[in-house]
């Protein structure tokens, strides 16, 4: 089965507002609400750049990528490339 599939990475940016004192505070209050405002988004709302193979940071050959079986991990897809 993962001879056909191949690796990409997918970058995927949106905004979203917050309220702050400063930058710094800016960045802090945007780490903690990323996830939240994350799942408020309409599919549409972000931009999506994909990228062939596993460029992700702190990806490593161990990861399963998403959109496999859930269990093959990306050292495998690399044997078919």
């Amino acid at each position: 089965m993962t001879d056909k599939l191949k690796l990409y990475t997918a970058r995927i940016t949106f905004d979203f507002v917050l309220v702050a004192e400063d930058n710094i505070t800016a960045f802090e209050v945007a780490l903690n609400n990323m996830r939240e405002a994350f799942s408020d988004l309409d599919r549409h709302d972000v931009d999506i750049d994909i990228n062939p193979g596993a460029k992700a940071y702190k990806w490593d050959d161990e990861c399963i990528p998403y959109g496999g079986d859930g269990n093959t991990r990306t050292s495998a897809y690399k044997e078919n490339t």
